[in-house]
């Protein structure tokens, strides 16, 4: 898959959720900001709203911990071409997210042919501090299901 393929591969995937809007990733609404296919490393966006804030303010931290997951998620996907599971995820939160929008960068480290493992931090986009980090593993578990489609 070259550049322009990945840049479409994973815009069709997290645009996939705008059709399935009575389902989470949908409420999310992560979106795509930048990748780059030789490096395997993604770039998605979240605007923080109302709902995803804690009694404090700041999001909440299992909100953070969905977003690493789904954006993780969503990049592998887009670089297998296949569905995905998270068997492991493990996150760390270095300052509250009391920011309104945020960037997750995601950086595969291994893409094989049955596990993905990737690394992920998350900076407030206006400041540039980074907020949270993220190790993951996804298993490939089949062909790509009618609602991830391109």
């Amino acid at each position: 898959m070259n550049q322009t393929e990945f840049v479409e591969e994973l815009k069709s995937v997290t645009e996939s959720a705008a059709k399935q809007p009575e389902r989470f990733n949908d409420r999310l609404g992560i979106y795509y900001l930048d990748c780059n296919i030789e490096e395997k490393w993604i770039e998605l966006g979240f605007d923080v709203g109302e709902w995803s804030k804690n009694p404090s303010g700041d999001v909440h931290g299992g909100v953070i911990c969905s977003l690493f997951d789904t954006a993780t998620g969503m990049g592998a996907v887009a670089l297998t071409q296949k569905n995905v599971t998270t068997t492991d995820i493990s996150v760390s939160f270095l300052k509250p997210f009391s920011g309104t929008q945020y960037v997750f960068h995601i950086d595969y480290n291994n893409v094989g042919r049955r596990m993905v493992r990737a690394i992920g931090k998350a900076y407030d986009r206006q400041s540039g501090k980074l907020c949270a980090t993220s190790m993951s593993s996804f298993m490939i578990v089949g062909e790509r299901s009618m609602a991830m489609r391109v």
